[in-house]
């Protein structure tokens, strides 16, 4: 039998939602899906924008940044079960920008040592974030990359890192160390390169489109129609306990660069469908079959 809310915690969590909204704070979106893909809570409270007050909708939009990497990784694992890529041969023979990677060896804020990696980066490495990459803002070996390759560490160049990885180099060699980094924007890139189309394209034909999804993009060159959905970010004064809107990153709702690593724009209802396909071996709520329930199991 499908998986109901019970009206005691529907309570609960109406009354903790009535409470919530707070003037001059951002609000939030509640969604509780159960395994059969059926949204069994959703609902808003507060401002979608602080500065404002303008109301938040269940059907906000909002840029989803790392939970991005999920989805990615349901693509990815597409592309393995179809044939054309192994999760263990090197994704160089796809993406040859990574056969001659560098591990960075030795760094300070002004000098960098690397040497190449001895081992290929599989499509398994990306996924598990055993590649050898970080992320500026945990290790200070990117850091001081980004710093002497002239970019920001916050405000707009906050993205070069991530838009224009071409040269970032690694900080452990492949396959010998878990480290959050920009592992699921190469595995992005590699499915671009193995399917033939952006990413955000793949997503649409292979993910969204036969889970009845129709708001969830990387950018809305095509769809300005949502940009009114869209929440703005909130920057918050830790001294002032107040928040401003900050003008990043919906620089990215015209970018060319469909990051699998933290890109996206989606509404928690759509995101908790594809999450539901995890939950329900590989099935979407409408009966579509995403990943075969062996994968799913695998995963």
């Amino acid at each position: 039998m499908p998986v109901q809310l019970s009206e005691t915690a529907r309570k609960q969590l109406d009354e903790a939602l009535d409470a919530y909204p707070k003037a001059g704070k951002p609000g939030t979106v509640v969604g509780i899906v159960n395994k059969e893909g059926k949204m069994v809570y959703l609902r808003s409270a507060g401002a979608k924008n602080a500065v404002t007050g303008e109301k938040l909708d269940d059907d906000t939009i909002f840029w989803i940044a790392s939970c991005t990497k999920m989805i990615t990784g349901i693509a990815a694992m597409q592309l393995v079960e179809r044939g054309l890529i192994s999760l263990d041969e090197p994704v160089a023979k796809f993406v040859p920008e990574l056969a001659e990677i560098q591990v960075i060896t030795n760094s300070t804020p002004t000098s960098l040592e690397t040497r190449k990696a001895n081992t290929p980066i599989t499509l398994r490495m990306l996924l598990t974030h055993t590649s050898g990459w970080g992320y500026s803002w945990y290790n200070h070996h990117i850091l001081n990359w980004v710093k002497q390759n002239d970019n920001e560490v916050n405000g707009h160049g906050f993205w070069v890192e991530l838009n224009n990885k071409t040269n970032e180099p690694l900080v452990n060699e492949p396959g010998t160390k878990w480290e959050y980094g920009i592992n699921m924007d190469w595995a992005g890139i590699t499915v671009e390169r193995v399917s033939g189309q952006k990413l955000g394209d793949y997503f649409i034909e292979n993910i969204f489109k036969p889970l009845g999804i129709d708001d969830s993009y990387f950018d809305f060159k095509e769809r300005p129609d949502l940009l009114k959905r869209l929440s703005p970010m909130h920057k918050w004064d830790a001294e002032t306990d107040t928040y401003s809107i900050r003008d990043f990153p919906h620089l990215l709702v015209d970018t060319p660069n469909h990051r699998g690593g933290g890109g996206l724009h989606t509404t928690a209802k759509s995101y908790l469908t594809v999450v539901s396909v995890l939950l329900n071996k590989g099935q979407g709520p409408n009966g579509a079959q995403i990943l075969k329930p062996e994968t799913v199991e695998y995963m």
